[in-house]
């Protein structure tokens, strides 16, 4: 599906969002999962030894690595080994 701000994939029950990179600096198109229960998930990738970014700048601020970029909409950033700025959202 085909949104304003990027394309949403699905692959069977998964979903996952790619969008241009809002910050100039990272010149990276992102990725970001949706999912049911964020802080879940944050806790279950934290056990498994996954950082999550902390922010705090006009836009985005994180409590505990989550920040909510609306008034149902959540997300947690995270780096994969290349150092790609990826996510996890919850919608709702």
């Amino acid at each position: 599906m085909v949104t304003e701000g990027g394309v949403v994939y699905r692959s069977g029950s998964t979903q996952f969002f790619v969008y241009p990179s809002a910050y100039k600096a990272s010149g990276h198109t992102q990725m970001s999962w949706v999912v049911g229960d964020i802080k879940a998930d944050v806790a279950a990738l934290r056990a498994r030894g996954i950082e999550f970014e902390e922010f705090d700048r006009p836009g985005v601020k994180t409590v505990d690595g989550i920040a909510q970029s609306g008034p149902a909409v959540w997300t947690a950033y995270f780096r994969d080994p290349d150092g790609n700025l990826l996510g996890l959202t919850q919608i709702g």
